[in-house]
């Protein structure tokens, strides 16, 4: 009798919370009107803006926030909900498979963009 194939593991992505640190720095990106999105055609993952006071976390698409995910009206709010994420619980496990750990946010992009 043949066994049947494993189902592939995905890569086991960081688990480390991002921190209170790299939370208040991306929050003083965003006030300053920095969107942390990719700004191309279609699909463009997960994004971070700051509009008419609130902090965003959703989906982008063509460079814009299209569907918002997870509103903060504080920045306190947004402060301990980024602080307390990972990239793996942001990977999007839960999303269509097209979307999964596609273009999504990770401690690398949330640096890279505080370092602009």
């Amino acid at each position: 009798m043949k066994s049947r194939p494993r189902p592939a593991r995905r890569p086991t992505l960081p688990t480390e919370p991002y921190g209170v640190a790299l939370a208040r720095a991306v929050a003083g990106v965003l006030r300053r009107g920095v969107a942390i999105a990719h700004q191309h055609r279609d699909y463009c993952g997960m994004g971070l803006v700051f509009d008419d006071g609130a902090y965003l976390y959703g989906s982008i698409y063509d460079g814009q926030m299209q569907e918002v995910a997870a509103r903060f009206d504080t920045e306190r709010d947004f402060v301990a909900w980024l602080a307390a994420q990972t990239d793996d619980a942001l990977a999007g496990h839960e999303a269509p498979p097209f979307e999964r750990d596609n273009q999504r946010l990770t401690r690398a992009r949330l640096v890279a963009a505080i370092d602009e």
